[in-house]
């Protein structure tokens, strides 16, 4: 039970939700995904930052204060008219990423990327012992 809880602790329930939606319907390599099947909520804009952004830096992109901030967490954090509707945040798995994951793709350059209710691509990638989804808008 221990090994199956921490597991779980490297993906947030929105990417979880996504990556059972891919295990289920991708028959190719890429397909692309409504990010909107994956929420019960309004939202207008999603930030996702990477587990190096300070919170000074999350809320100079949000415009916002982020009372949830804790340190060196992946968070996604989901806006709608300068409001945060939800949030989720993780904390990185110290081995890598994890056969079946599904994460968004943050380039080298940035802590952050912004991603509007759209259709986002999705690339099954090869990891050493298995795969996972890189989801890039």
């Amino acid at each position: 039970m221990l090994s199956f809880m921490s597991c779980q602790e490297y993906k947030t329930p929105f990417e979880e939700k996504i990556e059972v939606h891919l295990a289920q319907h991708m028959q190719n390599d890429q397909m692309q995904i409504d990010l909107n099947e994956f929420t019960d909520f309004d939202w207008e804009v999603l930030y996702v930052f990477r587990e190096t952004a300070t919170l000074s830096q999350i809320e100079d992109v949000m415009g916002t204060s982020y009372p949830y901030f804790e340190d060196v967490a992946r968070r996604l954090v989901f806006m709608k008219e300068n409001q945060i509707m939800h949030h989720e945040a993780v904390f990185p798995n110290v081995e890598g990423i994890l056969s079946g994951q599904a994460l968004f793709s943050i380039p080298d350059t940035s802590h952050y990327i912004t991603i509007y209710p759209q259709k986002i691509n999705v690339h099954k990638k090869q990891l050493d012992k298995g795969y996972y989804y890189a989801l890039e808008h």
